[in-house]
């Protein structure tokens, strides 16, 4: 049987001090608390508190934003990640 559940909250586990993200179901009965890293409980925070973040930038693209501000030509570009 599958039971829907919502992100209800995240906590701090007191003896590791790891985030825990806190599910629970429609009728609020059961609760699921799932142990998970720093990065992973920050985005799920900046989700629940609808924080708007910048798109993430490759090496390209902000060279690019670089040459454009500088009001730069660049004849050959070459990037390796």
């Amino acid at each position: 049987m599958l039971i829907q559940m919502t992100v209800r909250g995240i906590a701090l586990d007191p003896i590791t001090n790891m985030p825990i993200i806190i599910l629970k179901d429609v009728d609020e009965r059961k609760a699921l608390p799932i142990w998970v890293g720093i990065f992973e409980a920050n985005a799920i925070a900046l989700e629940l508190e609808k924080v708007s973040t910048p798109p993430a930038h490759d090496a390209r693209s902000v060279e690019g934003a670089c040459l454009t501000g500088w009001e730069s030509r660049c004849a050959k570009s070459s990037s390796t990640i």
